[in-house]
């Protein structure tokens, strides 16, 4: 077997190492991306990243002014996140109302999409509530509401990742147990702003934390 990363070789044949990453989304980061170990990815648009130089206002990630723009930071393809047991936590906020923010683990480094493996929690102005979203790669994703409507305020958001099931909870109060489309691949971390109008939007991201169990 060949391995092209000490990545590839601690990951190898369905491994996965006791892993936490922690990001508190503070100091002066980096160009679009909050600090070294992030990548950053428009798939539709040129949108930006920024520190924002306000206490406790965390990492935007805004998208660019056309229909679908799409913007967001991940791991830079390296996916050490087992799809069968980790827990995923999150401060998160949308800022625009004509934003769709999404945080949470993902297979691909493209874009969120349905023929890869992911599991989010969304708040999106196209809906009426925040949800988890997941995907098997299937080319199928289901979203399972939560009780809180969408809003521009901070939510924590945090699900915890098991082989049959994924209940998620949202400012500490368990929202639901998600059962069906889980995912099944290796993943990364992922913070996205995806844009509903032709008018720039923005999410902020001010803490994150990802461990596998």
């Amino acid at each position: 077997m060949t391995f092209f990363s000490i990545d590839d070789l601690l990951n190898a044949q369905g491994h996965f190492p006791r892993s936490r990453f922690v990001e508190y989304f503070s100091g002066k980061g980096g160009t679009n991306i909050p600090s070294a170990i992030w990548a950053f990815t428009n798939t539709t648009g040129s949108g930006t990243g920024v520190m924002n130089d306000v206490i406790n206002e965390g990492f935007s990630v805004n998208t660019s002014a056309i229909a679908s723009g799409d913007t967001h930071i991940d791991n830079g393809d390296i996916r050490w996140i087992s799809p069968t047991s980790h827990i995923f936590i999150c401060e998160q906020k949308r800022v625009s109302t004509n934003a769709s923010v999404h945080s949470g683990c993902m297979e691909s480094t493209t874009t969120l999409t349905n023929s890869f493996a992911f599991s989010v929690i969304t708040d999106d102005t196209s809906g009426s509530f925040k949800a988890l979203d997941t995907s098997d790669g299937s080319s199928s994703n289901s979203f399972l509401n939560s009780t809180i409507s969408i809003n521009t305020s901070w939510s924590t958001v945090r699900f915890d990742l098991q082989s049959s099931s994924v209940p998620f909870y949202i400012n500490g109060t368990l929202e639901g147990t998600k059962t069906d489309l889980l995912p099944d691949q290796k993943m990364q971390q992922l913070c996205r702003t995806f844009n509903r109008s032709t008018t720039a939007s923005e999410g902020r991201f001010r803490y994150l934390e990802c461990y596998n169990k």
